[in-house]
C-alpha cells in the first residue's frame, strides 16, 4: 500500500507543483496469499490495540473478486432495420469459464442525439452461456422505427471455481443508430 501512494504521490508531484509534500521512497512486500484476509477489530464502541475507535467491521468472503486478464478478444456490431435493433456479439476468454457472454443491456432513445436520451422501455435479457471459452450470438430487438438508438452492454466473464471465482467486466463502447420507421 505504501508503494501505491508513493506511485500516486510522485505521479501527482510531476504534473503539478508540491509544496511541503514529501514521498517515501520505502516500499512494503506484501506477500501473495490464496487465503482471505482478516483483519483483527475491537468490538464496535471499544478502543482497539492501536488505540482507535472501531465503528464497523466487516469480515465477509462472499464479496465479488474483480479480476482482468480473463476475456482476451471480444467484438460487436449492431445495425438497423425498419423496427428492429439487429445485434452480433464475440467474446472469446483465457479458458473455460462457468460464465461467459453479453450482460446489463441498456438501450436509450432519442429523437435527436442533441436533445438528450431517454431509457427506452425494451428489456434486452443478459445473452450469456455457460462452460464455454467463447461465445457468439445473434438477435434481434424489435423496437419503434424513427428513432435514433443507443446500445449499451458489459462485456462478462466468470471463472470456475467453488471459492471466490474471478469475475471481469469489460464496458462496450456504445454504438448510435437510426432506425427508420417502417412503410
Amino acid at each position: 500500500m505504501k508503494k501505491l501512494a508513493a506511485l500516486w504521490m510522485a505521479s501527482i508531484c510531476a504534473i503539478s507543483p508540491c509544496f511541503g509534500i514529501a514521498v517515501s521512497a520505502e516500499t512494503e512486500e506484501v506477500p501473495y496469499t490464496e487465503e482471505p484476509v482478516y483483519t483483527e477489530t475491537a468490538p464496535e464502541g471499544e478502543a482497539s490495540p492501536e488505540g482507535t475507535t472501531t465503528t464497523e467491521t466487516s469480515t465477509t468472503t462472499d464479496e465479488l473478486i474483480m479480476v482482468t486478464g480473463l476475456i482476451i478478444d471480444f467484438d460487436y456490431g449492431l445495425s438497423a432495420a425498419a423496427d428492429r435493433l439487429v445485434f452480433s456479439g464475440y467474446i472469446q476468454a483465457t479458458g473455460q469459464m462457468a460464465k461467459l457472454g453479453f450482460v446489463n443491456f441498456v438501450i436509450e432513445r432519442s429523437d435527436s442525439p442533441m436533445n438528450g436520451w431517454e431509457i427506452a422501455p425494451y428489456a434486452v435479457l443478459d445473452k450469456t452461456t455457460t462452460n464455454a471459452q467463447t461465445y457468439t450470438d445473434s438477435s434481434q430487438i424489435p423496437v419503434p422505427g424513427g428513432h435514433y438508438y443507443r446500445l449499451s452492454f458489459d462485456y462478462y466473464a466468470k471463472e470456475k471455481g467453488i471459492l471466490n471465482p474471478g469475475t471481469q467486466y469489460i464496458a462496450a463502447t456504445p454504438i448510435i443508430l437510426w432506425v427508420p420507421p417502417s412503410g
